[in-house]
């Protein structure tokens, strides 16, 4: 997998060179499938400027489901906790890629954090981040409840796997 992943980046950067410009879809894919952390700043680097915030979004969670890849949970979760604005005083080199750019995070944003903080064994940092959701009135999907069901379950942890259930029914799911 590796030789193969080195080879796309060598394409990818090939063909910028001539002057052809993959899409963002491209770009997001290569992004969340690298082995390391420079593979996806250089790419981001070399994306396509002047992108509208639907692209950028799709960038910052391919740089979301990258990090967590490599390995990088925290700082995964640091990066969707500033594109929420939390304001942790941490320095982002993406953040400073994408300009300050204001995009905010969407569904899928949250259930690559969520998932990798749960497999990581952050429940507690899992469901906090479920719960601030709300803070930025973004949906949670039936794939995000089922998650947190299951992980919660899995730690023994019933009764707050009966209050999602419970609010998954008010929520009508």
């Amino acid at each position: 997998k590796n030789k193969e992943i080195n080879k796309a980046l060598q394409l990818y950067s090939e063909i910028n060179e001539l002057g052809i410009h993959p899409d963002v879809k491209t770009v997001a894919e290569l992004i969340s499938c690298v082995l390391e952390e420079r593979d996806i700043m250089r790419l981001l680097e070399e994306r396509p400027q002047d992108l509208d915030s639907e692209s950028i979004l799709l960038l910052y969670n391919s740089v979301l489901k990258g990090l967590v890849n490599i390995g990088l949970v925290n700082k995964a979760h640091c990066l969707l906790r500033s594109m929420m604005h939390d304001g942790l005083g941490i320095d982002l080199d993406v953040d400073k890629l994408f300009g300050g750019q204001t995009i905010r995070p969407n569904t899928t944003s949250f259930e690559i954090i969520v998932d990798a903080l749960c497999s990581s064994g952050k429940l507690d940092d899992a469901l906090g981040l479920f719960r601030d959701m709300d803070r930025i009135n973004c949906s949670r999907s039936v794939i995000l409840y089922n998650n947190m069901i299951d992980f919660l379950s899995n730690a023994d942890r019933l009764t707050e796997c009966y209050e999602l259930l419970i609010e998954m029914k008010e929520f009508g799911f």
